[in-house]
């Protein structure tokens, strides 16, 4: 676990889907999704 992966899952969280966290977080979608199934997995 990282800062980056639980900074991704709480932008997903507070703007309600990937797309949006990923525009607030200046990155792409697979970016986050990649980042939230990381954490999931551990």
């Amino acid at each position: 676990m990282d800062l980056r992966q639980l900074t991704h899952l709480l932008a997903v969280a507070e703007h309600g889907s990937f797309s949006a966290a990923a525009r607030s977080l200046h990155t792409v979608q697979s970016n986050v999704s990649t980042h939230v199934a990381r954490l999931e997995k551990e």
